[in-house]
């Protein structure tokens, strides 16, 4: 038994030994492993250093000094150009529609005038002249009276589609086509 027990003994020890051996190889490996990997970080880290990272153009100057947060200023100016244009055509599309509203209302006391059985010529004619002065909002209502079956308004209207053609023909000549009615004889000679 003994000697069973020495070659047992023995067969453990060579076992204890070899993984002994090849613990120290793996470890002797990874030692080896372990500068040149340190090596090599530190040579990428100097070699870094050793160069000029600065851009050479302004505007990669100002990209650079701007950072990561470059686009998003970008985008923010975008925003506040595009705010800004729609605010201000919103604005506009309001302010003109309030015009309208507002000529509509000063209009409405010239208009009673000519409607008005009791006016005379000249009343009627400084109604409709009146009335013309407010320009492109002036030429429905004007055409409105000009198909009165009254003997005046019709005339005064006529007069005062004159006056809206000498300072906005364009907008008058665009109404009558779309009316097609028989005074666009001015705006047809206009157009050629």
């Amino acid at each position: 038994m003994s000697v069973v027990k020495d070659i047992d003994t023995s067969c453990k020890r060579s076992a204890v030994t070899r993984t002994d051996k090849r613990l120290a190889r793996l470890e002797a490996e990874i030692e080896a492993l372990k500068p040149s990997l340190a090596e090599r970080l530190d040579n990428l880290e100097a070699a870094s250093e050793g160069r000029d990272n600065t851009p050479k153009s302004r505007i990669g100057k100002l990209f650079a000094w701007i950072g990561d947060e470059g686009p998003k200023l970008i985008v923010a100016v975008v925003l506040l150009v595009m705010g800004y244009w729609i605010k201000d055509s919103v604005d506009l599309a309001i302010k003109r529609q309030q015009l309208q509203l507002d000529s509509t209302k000063q209009m409405q006391s010239q208009l009673e005038i000519m409607a008005d059985e009791k006016s005379t010529k000249e009343q009627i004619e400084r109604a409709a002249m009146l009335i013309s002065a407010y320009g492109q909002v002036a030429i429905i209502p004007m055409l409105n009276e000009m198909g009165q079956k009254s003997a005046l308004r019709p005339i005064a209207a006529e007069r005062g589609l004159g006056f809206i053609a000498l300072s906005d023909p364009e907008d008058l000549c665009r109404t009558l086509s779309r009316k097609r009615a028989p005074n666009t004889e001015q705006c047809a000679r206009r157009n050629v």
